[in-house]
């Protein structure tokens, strides 16, 4: 019996080369940068500096 692959509309993008491409190479540099609260003040400061 033959099968399908259905891929949602807004989700066909991921499945692009570019965009696969792209998806990969963030993945690889978080594994290599873990995640850090060091600097969250001043990301915070910078979100509250920039809402009108």
């Amino acid at each position: 019996m033959p099968t399908a692959t259905a891929i949602p509309g807004n989700e066909r993008w991921l499945h692009a080369p570019q965009a696969a491409a792209a998806l990969e190479d963030a993945l690889n540099w978080a594994g290599a940068h873990p995640a850090s609260d060091m600097q969250a003040d001043k990301v915070l400061q910078r979100l509250r500096d920039e809402v009108p």
